[in-house]
């Protein structure tokens, strides 16, 4: 894994980007849980593209771990909503303490690739492999090559991912992108790139070629090639635009060929391969997902709770990042340029000695001032219900262990407070209903 300071901008787009999906997951997930046969794709969707969007970035930057867990929590997602699964209270609680697992990750980014995950990546693949059908339960096991004539690039992709995007009537396409001449000069960032693909499709891989880059005996090279294999429904001409690349970086793999829009077919290749560790050598730089046994499967996955609760303990981070409405910050911009004319006016009035142009010039100073501080405050300002919102989720594991139906309603979640006191309120509530759900209360029954 490259080594990340705490100050690159691209990793810290991604993290923030990855916290905001994360975000509303307990909620979106026990709305799915309540929902149960009758799911809601909208928001089943929603839920997918987070783990697909989590998984894509942790392969650009090569967080393995963090890309595995994403990718496998993705899988039972997909099966949920081509509803070849309904989400009961055991599924949910698998996804819930998964993407837990991804917040902890995320969190220890520099440190992930070393995490041990087999615990939920083992029930996360058990959960998918019940629901499939016989000839499909290994798939989520085998790594199929699939290899692009045209370009030549060979693809390490799940066969799980290549039959579930088959079956949604997507087309593959093979991208070619120059990071360089189609991103970086194009004032786009990877990520904007990746998001741009994910909002319209699947992405299945993607590989860097390295040799693009050229080697300290070779002639300076400007291009630093990425390329991505695509899932979608789109047409060749809509995939080149979305990508953001010429239509000639754009081919098109489907019944075994390789079509370039407005061009003859080309060879291509799709072929089941052994165990990831003998793809051949165009992908040997691609890391292979680490494989889970059956027996480990057996052996981590008690009944009922797959994962163990104290797999993803630890309070959660205090957020680094803000997002800000664009016009709450037109306004700050607004009255700063207020603010600067008020100085260069007092200014010129004191160098005058005009004593009326100096007092009108310090009124109008301490206006604008005035009203700066309070836009600036609410910058600040956040939503109560941010705090509340970990409730439901709180309740419901409570309830569960307890064996009680329980309903909680909550109101008024719109009031704002700072985000400094929302903090402070956050984590004593969270950690005193957490030793509620760990150690259980006192009821009429347990007296």
């Amino acid at each position: 894994m490259s080594d990340f300071s705490n100050d690159d901008e691209l990793i810290q787009e991604y993290l923030a980007e990855s916290r905001e999906h994360l975000a509303t997951i307990e909620t979106d997930l026990l709305e799915i849980e309540r929902g149960g046969a009758d799911i809601d794709e909208q928001l089943v969707n929603r839920v997918f593209r987070a783990a697909h969007s989590i998984k894509g970035g942790a392969g650009f930057f090569d967080l393995v771990q963090i890309r595995e867990l994403a990718h496998r929590t993705e899988n039972v997602l997909d099966l949920v909503r081509s509803r070849q699964i309904e989400p009961n209270s055991e599924i949910v609680s698998i996804l819930l303490l998964s993407f837990d697992k991804l917040r902890n990750l995320l969190a220890e980014y520099q440190s992930s690739n070393d995490a041990d995950i087999a615990e939920f990546t083992a029930a996360l693949s058990r959960v998918a492999e019940e629901h499939l059908s016989p000839q499909r339960k290994t798939s989520t096991e085998r790594i199929t090559a699939v290899t692009c004539g045209e370009n030549g690039r060979t693809f390490a992709v799940e066969a799980f991912d290549l039959d579930q995007s088959r079956e949604r009537g997507n087309s593959l396409y093979s991208i070619q992108i120059d990071l360089i001449h189609d991103v970086h000069k194009k004032g786009r960032t990877p990520l904007q790139l990746l998001g741009s693909l994910i909002g319209k499709g699947l992405v299945l891989a993607s590989e860097f070629d390295l040799e693009s880059a050229g080697t300290l005996d070779a002639e300076p090279s400007n291009t630093l090639l990425f390329h991505v294999l695509y899932g979608s429904d789109l047409h060749a001409g809509a995939v080149a635009e979305t990508a953001g690349v010429p239509p000639e970086q754009v081919y098109q793999i489907e019944g075994g060929s390789a079509l370039q829009e407005d061009e003859a077919p080309a060879e291509c290749v799709s072929a089941e391969m052994e165990p990831a560790e003998q793809i051949p050598a165009p992908v040997e730089h691609v890391p292979a997902p680490a494989r889970v046994s059956k027996t480990a499967t057996a052996e981590h996955i008690p009944a009922p709770a797959p994962i163990s609760k104290t797999a993803t303990s630890g309070a959660a981070p205090a957020e680094t990042t803000i997002r800000l409405n664009v016009g709450l910050l037109d306004s700050l911009m607004t009255l700063a340029g207020e603010l600067v004319l008020g100085r260069n006016q007092l200014n010129e009035a004191v160098r005058k000695g005009d004593e009326q142009g100096i007092r009108a010039g310090a009124h109008r100073v301490s206006l604008v001032t005035s009203e700066l501080q309070e836009a600036v405050a609410l910058t600040r300002m956040r939503p109560v219900s941010t705090v509340f919102s970990k409730f439901p989720r709180l309740v419901r594991d409570l309830a569960g262990d307890l064996g009680k139906d329980v309903q909680l309603t909550l109101e008024g979640g719109d009031v704002e407070l700072d985000k400094t006191i929302l903090e402070g309120l956050s984590d004593p509530l969270t950690h005193m209903v957490r030793n509620s759900v760990d150690h259980g209360i006192e009821t009429p029954e347990t007296r």
